[in-house]
């Protein structure tokens, strides 16, 4: 059940709550990915970017990225 109780038992903060939505997104690529003929590789590529962009919100919300860390990976 989803509950906007956040972490310290109050309520969840926004980052909080993004976290949890891009935790159940990526969950939900991984049940579709399967029924996707050909794009199961998309789909658990969704989901990891997904699990990586809730780390980042949930270790520290305020963060700011810098575009340099950023480059076109090769498709696996």
């Amino acid at each position: 059940m989803f509950t906007l109780r956040g972490d310290s038992g109050g309520m969840a903060t926004h980052a909080e709550l993004a976290a949890r939505l891009l935790r159940e997104c990526a969950g939900f690529f991984r049940a579709v990915g399967p029924q996707q003929e050909g794009g199961q590789a998309d789909m658990e590529a969704l989901a990891e970017t997904c699990e990586v962009v809730a780390d980042l919100v949930s270790k520290d919300p305020t963060a700011e990225l810098s575009v340099d860390s950023f480059s076109e990976q090769p498709s696996a």
